[in-house]
């Protein structure tokens, strides 16, 4: 299983506490059923990883 060291997480998520657990779930969840490490083999952690923050800002618009 690949590991993510450094999550670089902007300052509009991590000043959200609604948007950085969304993000968090959305991460562990990913990486729980093996989507996580595809994802980045495939793609590239930086390019998962903003994925990830765009899903989280689209959902947050949606409430």
């Amino acid at each position: 299983m690949k590991q993510i060291k450094n999550v670089k997480v902007p300052n509009e998520i991590l000043s959200n506490p609604n948007k950085l657990m969304m993000f968090w779930y959305l991460l562990s969840q990913s990486s729980r059923n093996g989507e996580l490490e595809s994802w980045i083999e495939t793609h590239g952690e930086d390019k998962v990883l903003n994925l990830i923050v765009d899903h989280v800002n689209q959902s947050s618009n949606l409430t």
